[in-house]
């Protein structure tokens, strides 16, 4: 009998995240903080690992949210948790045959991505790429930038693809 997705797990990272901290003189310091709202994650299997502060997903494993998909083997998440019991997300380790897909179309593909929260990036290493329409970008690392919908690599090959005056595309060769 085949059990379908019994884990799953919902952020609300855009409300977890301190818009301040209190310094040791009681006044509020602003820190940087990001929205980027509701991620829910499902899977086929579930480690809470309370001392470690991760929370591990594994086989079949699916994470969303409004405009980004991720399929993989495996996800960590790694959090804080603050005396009063806030908690804050920090980062998610996605492995193993990582695929990423956004509703515009942009596409990757990795064996390692680490979505980090308060840099506002997601490093794509093991054979990284990105694929958008014809277009397509690899190198031994890849970073998204969320901020800026960016994308910065090294080692990189590019291959882009421009329609001539007749519709046709010239590019890719």
């Amino acid at each position: 009998m085949q059990i379908m997705r019994p884990f799953f797990l919902i952020f609300f990272l855009g409300t977890v995240l301190p818009a301040s901290v209190s310094s040791e003189d009681g006044s509020d310091t602003a820190v940087r903080t990001t929205d980027l709202g509701q991620v829910i994650i499902e899977s086929q299997a579930f480690e809470w690992r309370i001392k470690e502060k991760t929370v591990v997903f594994s086989d079949d494993v699916t994470a969303r949210r409004e405009d980004l998909t991720i399929e993989c083997d495996k996800i960590r998440v790694y959090y804080n948790e603050s005396e009063n019991g806030d908690v804050t997300y920090d980062r998610i380790l996605a492995t193993g045959n990582v695929r990423i897909t956004r509703a515009d179309g942009l596409s990757g593909t990795a064996e390692k991505a680490v979505f980090d929260f308060i840099e506002e990036t997601v490093t794509m290493t093991g054979q990284p790429a990105f694929r958008r329409g014809k277009d397509s970008y690899k190198g031994s690392s890849l970073i998204y930038h969320l901020k800026d919908e960016s994308v910065t690599g090294t080692d990189v090959k590019v291959v882009l693809y421009q329609k001539n005056e007749e519709g046709v595309s010239t590019g890719g060769r």
